[in-house]
């Protein structure tokens, strides 16, 4: 294909079944910890923004995408009913074994680039945990948190747009969902946060991407000093 021919292709308007196709392989690159939320959800509104095939693929010109593999055709249907065979010992679908969080007296904190198990605990005694994903690396599309808060305090930040599902029991304590109500991205992986406690606490809430906070960070501190500017005045001249 010359220059011409790939200018032209460029221009073509896409389809909502391509935007949808680019967002799935985004999802499965996430599912595959290649991607973190925040970079899934910014790549995902960039695709799902895209108008022509430049600026889809625009979208995902810093990556390398897996290929999906084509849906299966729909069997066939059977004249009789064949009862599915019931699974013996050992061939039932193995769980991932669930990884802890543990603060007792103390603190304990997952942020920055880490790999976030598919299933996690938390358990705060007299202590905190704090698990950011807005940086993290996903083992798999689903995210299952179980928290124990007793007399302390498990904190959950996602980043704005992705779903989150809580469920639980605290007694003479608290749970929250303070998640914020945005426009979800499709296609993102989904957290279950299943909260328990007594005399304690489970939150969980969504915040601006890093870079975000970063840049929110930096315009205050330039506002403070244009302010203490003003305040003292242009300085005198020699």
């Amino acid at each position: 294909m010359n220059d011409d021919e790939q200018s032209e292709s460029g221009h073509l308007r896409v389809s909502d079944h391509e935007r949808q196709t680019v967002v799935d392989r985004l999802s499965a690159a996430c599912g595959d910890g290649m991607l973190t939320l925040d970079e899934f959800a910014d790549h995902a509104a960039a695709a799902y923004a895209a108008i022509t095939r430049a600026d889809l693929d625009a979208a995902t010109a810093d990556l390398r995408l897996p290929v999906l593999a084509p849906r299966p055709a729909p069997p066939a249907a059977l004249p009789v009913p064949v009862p599915l065979p019931t699974p013996g010992v050992g061939e039932a679908e193995v769980r991932p074994k669930r990884k802890w969080m543990i603060a007792i007296m103390g603190g304990e904190d997952r942020r920055g680039r880490w790999r976030a198990n598919r299933r996690m605990g938390a358990f705060a005694l007299m202590g905190g945990v704090d698990i950011d994903l807005r940086d993290a690396l996903l083992e798999g599309s689903e995210i299952e948190i179980t928290a124990w808060a007793i007399m302390g305090g498990v904190n959950v930040v996602v980043p704005e747009g992705i779903y989150v599902e809580t469920s639980g029991f605290v007694l003479m304590g608290g749970r929250s969902n303070r998640v914020k109500d945005v426009e979800p991205v499709p296609g993102a992986p989904v957290i279950r946060v299943k909260g328990y406690g007594l005399w304690g606490g489970v939150d969980v809430r969504s915040k601006p991407s890093t870079a975000e906070e970063a840049a929110q960070r930096e315009a205050r501190k330039a506002e403070r000093r244009i302010r203490s500017a003003g305040r003292h005045g242009p300085p005198a001249a020699a």
